[in-house]
């Protein structure tokens, strides 16, 4: 079974490459700070289903580690909240361009442009994380269950 530290390595590296994948064409400041937006939310999601459901017998995998919860995460319109965090990262970034250079003003617009990309960073990362748990859970003796086990004993 794949402890906390591989579930966490592999969701930091799978939810940093997709985000860096996403935004290949950025420029190098946006790129940064999507793939380390990435890399964090990967991380989160790699371990939160066992943060939810903790791994204190074989048969721990409730809802947190079921197919129903990956899927409902791919749905989850990642893209569209992706989309909108990059609009609200661009409007304040041309905002920036119109305050005077070396301004606390214009240094505070360009410092939340980055933390709105580290958040759609963070956003596809977390998807990508908490599947890459699913999926290497399943690949387990037990596997994940469709919706689940209702009724075992976690003891």
């Amino acid at each position: 079974m794949p402890t906390r530290r591989i579930h966490g390595g592999v969701g930091a590296l799978s939810g940093g490459t997709v985000a860096a994948v996403r935004v290949s064409n950025a420029v190098v400041p946006q790129f940064a700070a999507e793939t380390i937006g990435g890399v964090i939310g990967g991380w989160i999601g790699g371990v939160l289903p066992d943060v939810l459901e903790p791994a204190t017998s074989p048969n721990h995998r409730q809802f947190a580690h079921s197919m129903l919860a990956g899927g409902a995460l791919t749905l989850a319109r990642v893209a569209e909240g992706q989309a909108r965090r990059r609009a609200s990262a661009n409007a304040v970034a041309n905002r920036a361009l119109l305050l005077p250079v070396g301004s606390r003003e214009r240094g505070d617009a360009e410092l939340a442009a980055m933390a709105w990309r580290l958040a759609a960073g963070i956003l596809i990362g977390f998807v990508v994380g908490y599947a890459s748990h699913l999926a290497l859970d399943a690949c387990t003796s037990r596997g994940l269950p469709l919706i689940g086990r209702a009724g075992d004993d976690p003891a």
